[in-house]
């Protein structure tokens, strides 16, 4: 059985799986780190992470947030 462990989404490397947390259902795949601007205008230094299941499917996270890792799906 492995360890849970969180770690921040900016510790984690390209192409890496996580959860937000340890009682969601989703795995995520870290992305590129986006600078600038959305089309809105609002600011994004974040993380793009792609849902597993459905690459279309986008959130921006910032890179200190915890993510859960170390998990089996």
């Amino acid at each position: 059985m492995k360890m849970q462990e969180y770690i921040s989404l900016k510790d984690l490397k390209k192409g890496e799986f996580f959860k937000r947390n340890t009682h969601t259902e989703k795995v995520y795949i870290r992305g590129d780190y986006v600078r600038g601007e959305d089309y809105l205008g609002r600011k994004l230094n974040a993380y793009e992470c792609f849902d597993f299941e459905d690459t279309n499917s986008t959130v921006m996270i910032k890179g200190n947030v915890q993510v859960f890792v170390n998990f089996e799906f």
